[in-house]
């Protein structure tokens, strides 16, 4: 079911809470820093493997949570093709430094101009399902015009003997066929039934 709107009308943008987790580089060598100085003896130690696997996850996951916190930030239907969450949160803490502080300032321009860079230069352009339906054609090669397979008698006859053993089963009886004599009313079927 389709709505048709009148030339000029702006739609309202569909926005949408993301949450991430923050995988920055330094938030990662805090994550492996943490994993290393934690102290892993009651998970060997444990003796049921279900504890251990809990207590594993239990300390991940709180390490985790700690070196690599989630951040939710609000996406937009409007936003433009290389805004990413990771964008959304780095403006929103700048809008949130003092302008006094201009070398927090200049990093945080800095950091967020790269990501900009790195998001415009590793776009992929949309694609139209007459691209994507080419592709899968190709790749199936339904279209193609040898996509038909033509074998000799030998070939055709050693598949048939391949097939014919892979499928034969030595405990398998013939049933043996019994004789329906005229007195017996065989029932009809009309196409209705």
């Amino acid at each position: 079911m389709g709505v048709i709107l009148p030339a000029g009308t702006k739609l309202k943008p569909m926005r949408r809470k993301v949450e991430f987790r923050d995988c920055r580089k330094h938030r990662k060598e805090d994550f492996h820093k943490a994993l290393a100085e934690e102290d892993w003896e009651d998970v060997s130690q444990s003796t049921n493997v279900n504890d251990a696997v809990n207590c594993l996850e239990r300390k991940i996951m709180y390490h985790m949570n700690k070196c690599m916190p989630t951040k939710t930030v609000s996406i937009s239907s409007r936003d433009p093709y290389w805004m990413s969450p990771l964008i959304k949160s780095l403006l929103k803490s700048k809008s949130r430094i003092a302008r006094s502080q201009k070398d927090r300032l200049s990093l945080i321009n800095k950091r967020i101009s790269d990501v900009i860079w790195q998001n415009r230069r590793n776009f992929r352009p949309l694609v139209g399902s007459r691209t994507w339906w080419r592709k899968t054609n190709d790749i199936s090669q339904r279209n193609a015009s040898s996509s038909r397979v033509t074998l000799d008698n030998a070939s055709l006859t050693r598949l048939n003997r391949y097939f014919g053993e892979l499928c034969h089963d030595d405990s398998y009886v013939e049933p043996t066929l019994s004789i329906i004599g005229d007195e017996v009313d065989i029932p009809s079927f009309t196409e209705q039934q």
